[in-house]
């Protein structure tokens, strides 16, 4: 937890109040029969509970549909540009 560094990190106080058993959480990973991540779960309760989390990966391959927000303006080309 103590490299977490993304969106879903725990907060810094839980991470600093947990010490350094925040660098050793257990952690579950499963997989399903082709491989794939279905859910990355970490398990913090006996540390902090705002050390623990559960994610849940599911519809590979299917499109979702993308709606436009309501008064979106289009991005400037530099922005296009990143992603080449």
């Amino acid at each position: 937890m103590t490299a977490a560094d993304t969106i879903l990190a725990p907060p810094d106080d839980a991470v600093r109040k947990a010490g350094a058993k925040a660098k050793a959480v257990p952690f579950t990973a499963t997989v399903d029969a082709k491989g794939r991540l279905t859910e990355f779960a970490v398990d913090g309760d006996a540390i902090d509970p705002e050390l623990s989390m559960r994610l849940t990966f599911a519809g590979f391959g299917s499109v979702q549909p993308v709606t436009e927000p309501a008064g979106a303006v289009p991005a400037p080309a530099s922005v296009y540009d990143l992603f080449e």
